[in-house]
């Protein structure tokens, strides 16, 4: 006989919540764990405080409705979430193998892995409909923008412009005039034999081929959207918005009432209080005041870098834009504190400024300094300073260009990946390698 005298432990990893879904009057039970690990939106909405009593998704009396959803697409993601075949879920590198000739379900994949930021799933769902989309431009570039895929809009636009044939009235309609008539631009400019080719915001420049200079003539014609397509492909999530966005169920919800206040752990209220200063302005003179008066007080200082901190945290994106013009001029005096504000909250243009800044002058930077910064970035920025040493500070430009260069192949990784994060706050990022030429 089996030994029950011992407690039975829950297993760390196959011991697995469960939530109920309502999709047009359908109840869906599955285990919580992809919505919670997988999607920025669910993870964002439950991990903020719960009231007592029963939650939306705890059982099928109280399920958390997703309104608006289409019952048939939920199925199909709940498919690949939730594979009942076995043989579904054998595929390379242990990803889902299902038919990936079955458009229909992998765009309702995509459609709903992009609606909850399902980034994993997304990227999957992707893959598996290059193929089939590939073959007809005109959808590839459609779809390119519902789902905000800016490679699929690259070779759609591409793939129009080389094929022998024109665009029909009817698959113009459903492209837009507008980018019908740039792509017959592309097409006659293709044909010429005089096109070398050019430079794009995205750095891309003309090849040695037909196919370097079609793509690199595509990418200098739709420059401003393709931009538009990689910003909005990154996440850009607001944690608040997420919960909000979610259904709500009945009876009191969190934050409606003084009873039922939405309780924010771990917040310092000073910090909130800042923030709400300047999101619900009680003195006028906040919303008038002239953003480039010379100098702020320390106050205004504290008070801009708490609204900084927190709409950063909660990707509240318009105060955190005010928050960084407003603190702009004030972080080009202490470059030290300006390379400590560019890490903590992904402003690349901040780091670089301030390492430049760091490298250019005369004196050093003191103990305390080092340890504010950390002492590997002051070793690197103190080669640095020995590397410059027999630069000509008679031309400034010239002296400025090679710190600079200096500088940015120093931290030419954390520069990367700072400018890659700050993507996901709504930032227009500047292309890699070319922080230099801004200072």
């Amino acid at each position: 006989m089996a030994d029950t005298s011992t407690t039975a432990v829950k297993h760390e990893k196959y011991f697995l919540d469960t939530i109920v879904f309502s999709v047009q009057n359908t109840l869906f039970k599955v285990p919580r764990y992809h919505f919670e690990s997988n999607s920025e939106a669910f993870s964002d909405c439950f991990s903020l405080p719960q009231g007592d009593g029963p939650k939306e998704g705890d059982n099928e009396e109280n399920p958390l409705r997703l309104e608006g959803i289409d019952k048939v697409d939920f199925e199909h993601l709940l498919e690949v979430l939730y594979p009942l075949n076995i043989s579904l879920n054998t595929g390379k590198n242990e990803a889902i193998d299902v038919d990936v000739t079955y458009q229909p379900r992998w765009t309702s994949v995509l459609k709903l892995s992009t609606l909850y930021r399902m980034l994993a799933l997304r990227c999957l769902a992707i893959e598996r409909l290059k193929d089939v989309v590939e073959s007809d431009p005109i959808n590839q570039i459609a779809l390119s923008r519902l789902y905000k895929i800016p490679e699929w809009f690259e070779i759609g636009c591409k793939k129009l412009v080389e094929r022998g044939e024109g665009i029909s009235p009817s698959d113009a309609e459903r492209l837009d005039y507008r980018t019908t008539y740039y792509i017959y631009r592309c097409r006659e400019t293709h044909k010429s034999s005089g096109y070398s080719g050019g430079i794009s915001k995205l750095g891309a420049s003309s090849g040695s081929s037909s196919h370097d200079r079609c793509l690199t003539l595509v990418r200098t014609t739709f420059d401003d959207e393709i931009v538009e397509l990689k910003i909005a492909s990154q996440p850009t999530g607001s944690v608040f918005r997420d919960c909000f966005s979610l259904p709500q169920g009945k009876g009191p919800k969190e934050g409606d009432s003084e009873e039922y206040p939405l309780k924010l752990d771990g917040i310092d209220k000073v910090h909130f209080e800042r923030l709400l200063k300047v999101l619900y302005p009680i003195d006028i003179s906040l919303k008038t005041q002239d953003k480039t008066q010379e100098h702020d007080t320390p106050e205004e200082i504290e008070q801009w870098t708490s609204v900084l901190k927190l709409s950063t945290l909660y990707h509240m994106l318009a105060p955190r834009r005010l928050a960084i013009e407003r603190l702009e001029k004030v972080t080009t005096h202490d470059p030290i504190n300006q390379i400590i504000l560019g890490r903590s909250f992904k402003i690349p243009n901040w780091f670089v400024a301030g390492c430049i800044s760091l490298v250019k002058r005369d004196e050093g930077f003191e103990l305390s300094d080092a340890e504010k910064l950390d002492y590997r970035t002051s070793f690197i920025l103190y080669k640095c300073r020995e590397t410059r040493q027999p630069y000509n500070k008679r031309n400034a430009h010239d002296y400025t260009q090679k710190i600079s260069n200096l500088v940015y192949e120093a931290f030419k990784d954390e520069i990367e990946e700072l400018r890659v994060a700050s993507i996901e706050y709504g930032d227009v990022p500047s292309p890699s390698g070319a922080y230099y030429n801004y200072y």
